[in-house]
């Protein structure tokens, strides 16, 4: 079963209905922050964009903020409090599994990263990838074995490290 798919709704044609006029939609996938689809005709769209609760969406407007995606967001009305909005539901679990919280890598190199606010961080750091994890385990590695020769060791391998 793919993750999250308890949080999805796929409708077959005809299963749902218009809210603004109740002609039958096109078979659809909703997922959070995308659930509800109109018909698209003049009158309905209208009807859609006066409302407060939602968020309307012209269509090739907005990105898709999904990991590596270049497509729009359907035209549509969208949860106002959705934290991001993404064209489908498979861009929907791929950014959910991101995560919405900025941080930073804790192996020195200072780049920020979207990460998951409920992860626990790994001796309080949070690490961008395994690769930068790891890089982070080598060098206390080598401040460790290196001991109180560690400056000289830092020296000598930033002057003469081989390219």
């Amino acid at each position: 079963m793919k993750p999250y798919r308890h949080e999805m709704g796929t409708y077959a044609k005809g299963e749902r209905h218009c809210p603004e006029c109740d002609r039958p939609l096109p078979a659809h996938e909703t997922w959070p922050g995308a659930r509800h689809r109109f018909c698209g005709r003049p009158e309905c769209k209208a009807a859609v964009k006066d409302t407060e609760h939602w968020r309307y969406i012209e269509a090739g407007t907005f990105s898709c903020e999904g990991p590596g995606c270049t497509n729009f967001i359907p035209e549509g009305r969208y949860d106002r409090q959705a934290h991001f909005l993404t064209c489908c539901g498979e861009c929907w679990v791929r950014r959910r599994i991101k995560g919405n919280r900025l941080l930073t890598c804790g192996c020195g190199c200072g780049e920020e990263f979207l990460g998951r606010a409920k992860r626990r961080p790994i001796g309080g750091l949070n690490f961008k990838s395994t690769r930068h994890y790891g890089d982070y385990r080598h060098k206390q590695h080598v401040i460790k074995a290196s001991g109180a020769f560690h400056v000289v060791q830092a020296t000598w391998t930033a002057t003469y490290q081989c390219a």
